[in-house]
């Protein structure tokens, strides 16, 4: 703000001392006049500000949503409820990426009209995934030259808020060579064909192409044509998926890499039939979703990068406790899941090794998990 006040200030002062030397040296009657309208209406301006000061509103406003990367355009929503106007108020608006913790401030200055309000856009982008908010920390009122600041007390804001969402990749995913089996599922998916020859997705005629193990003998005798059965895609269940926000300290860049291929490997899953219960630990503690579908993710995913994760006082083991196949994501991996039997590692650290571990870089994470083979 320091900056915002000495710049204007140096120039009055050097307009003031301007307008005394031509008056002293040319006996200028306007240049007088100039010297001293400017000193009054500072101190006028001033006392409108001061006066205003306590019937501010200031509001943040984001789009609900973002890419990386890509410029997102928010506004400053400033009211007046004085009946004078604000000459000119500096918003000091903090904006921060509460996953990553990355915060920076900006000063945006504008004018609002007696009883009335003013907006003015500003622009801001993320390189990282994450839930950004904008909040007005600070609101300055000056006079109109910006010289004599009035500084509200007790003023009434509103946050804005958005998601920047993580990019996702498909990778390659061998599930240990098994798929789910009917013994395990208790569901079949009711849109999607599978493997599953003991229940019937659809009955439909014969393509070229469809393997003889799905003729309907019995059923193309009777019709005098070739009918095939389609078989079912078995739901399996019994999966955790869960992004250990706490094993290790991570960078911004780690934090991102971490996020999408969480959110990668959710969406692989999901079209692989498989239903599963998504994990992470926030502030608040360990957080679990059940996945059935993908409109279930994407309703989940921003509640994911919402914020960074602390340390749970309940028992983190417990978490897992029901789960007999664990997909664990995390920085470093956690001791308590570390080479245990039904447990996938995937680390952000390409020094990582174990034999449930598999590595990956926060730079690279799309190419090094492009075959991906968990033991599910």
């Amino acid at each position: 703000m320091k900056k915002e006040i000495i710049k204007p200030a140096i120039i009055f002062a050097a307009l003031e001392i301007f307008l005394f030397l031509i008056f002293v040296l040319q006996n200028s009657l306007f240049a007088l006049f100039l010297l001293l309208l400017f000193p009054f209406l500072s101190a006028a301006s001033f006392l409108t500000a001061f006066l205003s000061k306590d019937k501010i509103f200031a509001k943040a406003v984001l789009p609900p949503t973002g890419e990386k990367g890509a410029e997102l355009v928010g506004k400053i929503v400033l009211e007046n409820g004085f009946g004078f106007p604000v000459f000119k108020a500096i918003c000091e608006v903090s904006v921060k990426n509460n996953l990553s913790g990355e915060e920076n401030r900006i000063n945006i200055a504008l004018s609002a009209p007696p009883k009335g309000k003013t907006e003015r856009e500003f622009c801001l982008s993320s390189e990282f995934c994450g839930y950004i908010t904008a909040k007005i920390e600070r609101i300055w009122l000056t006079d109109i030259f910006g010289i004599l600041p009035a500084v509200p007390k007790n003023f009434s804001s509103a946050k804005g808020k958005t998601t920047v969402f993580p990019e996702t990749f498909e990778p390659f995913i061998v599930f240990d060579g098994i798929l789910p089996v009917p013994e395990d599922s208790e569901s079949y998916s009711p849109d999607k064909k599978g493997y599953d020859y003991s229940e019937t997705f659809q009955i439909r005629e014969y393509s070229p192409g469809d393997s003889i193990r799905q003729i309907h003998w019995k059923l193309s005798e009777k019709l005098d044509k070739t009918i095939v059965r389609d078989p079912s895609l078995p739901i399996a269940k019994n999966i955790m998926l869960f992004w250990d926000k706490t094993a290790g300290t991570a960078s911004p860049k780690e934090t991102d890499a971490m996020a999408e291929v969480c959110s990668s490997v959710a969406q692989v899953l999901l079209k692989n039939g498989y239903e599963f219960m998504l994990g992470w630990n926030s502030k608040s503690g360990i957080e679990t979703v059940e996945i059935k579908t993908e409109e279930e993710l994407l309703e989940a995913i921003p509640k994911m990068i919402k914020s960074g994760g602390e340390k749970a006082e309940e028992d983190f083991e417990n978490a897992f406790e029901h789960f007999g196949k664990v997909i664990c994501v995390a920085k470093e991996p956690p001791e308590n899941l570390f080479e245990k039997t039904g447990v996938n590692l995937l680390i952000c650290d390409k020094s990582s090794a174990g034999a449930n571990v598999v590595p990956f870089g926060a730079e690279t994470y799309s190419e090094d998990l492009e075959f991906l083979e968990l033991c599910l």
